[in-house]
């Protein structure tokens, strides 16, 4: 039945088009549905080209995270610091984290350098398509990363950078974030 559907819908938009003969059996409303696509389709074709400054501006309005919809803030459930168990704890610069809540779990190694930069790295478990972590500041512009294969992570983040908080989205939607991470030493 599905594919009688879809053969009657391809036809009726090739009518639309004059790519097939009136003669082919479709529905009125059906052929009326599919000349009004293409007519809008055809309208918008003829419209002149979206700035580029408002098409940024309508990005950043549709990356906006929803207003009302609150993402699962997920718990810390581990940090090596305060474990009793000495092989648990890493090197004297190295700090590993747990997070987790409904749906997934985030590991976090925070390691800094000399210089004071601070690299994060570590595995997302999360059941979901097209996810990348967000790494966010208090001091500025938050940084994205994607989830590469397996749920590995790795990125660096300024010497000066504080108050740091991960989020892990979902496309575009917020599906988890962490509170603010401990400072790495």
């Amino acid at each position: 039945m599905r594919d009688d559907v879809d053969d009657l819908w391809a036809v009726a938009m090739d009518l639309a088009v004059g790519r097939e003969a009136a003669s082919s059996p479709v529905p009125d409303e059906l052929a009326g549905l599919a000349r009004r696509v293409v007519a809008t389709g055809r309208r918008v074709a003829g419209l002149p080209r979206c700035p580029a400054g408002v098409l940024r501006r309508a990005v950043a309005i549709a990356d906006a995270p929803p207003v009302g919809q609150v993402a699962r803030l997920w718990a810390l459930l581990f940090d090596s610091w305060t474990s009793p168990a000495p092989a648990m704890r890493g090197s004297a610069r190295t700090r590993l984290l747990r997070y987790g809540g409904d749906g997934g779990a985030i590991d976090v190694e925070m390691a800094e350098a000399d210089s004071g930069q601070l690299y994060l790295r570590g595995t997302v478990d999360f059941a979901g398509a097209d996810l990348s972590l967000e790494v966010a500041c208090n001091d500025g512009v938050p940084l994205r990363v994607p989830v590469r294969a397996g749920g590995l992570f790795e990125i660096s983040v300024a010497a000066r950078a504080r108050g740091v908080t991960l989020i892990l989205r979902s496309g575009r939607r917020v599906v988890a974030r962490t509170p603010p991470l401990p400072p790495p030493s």
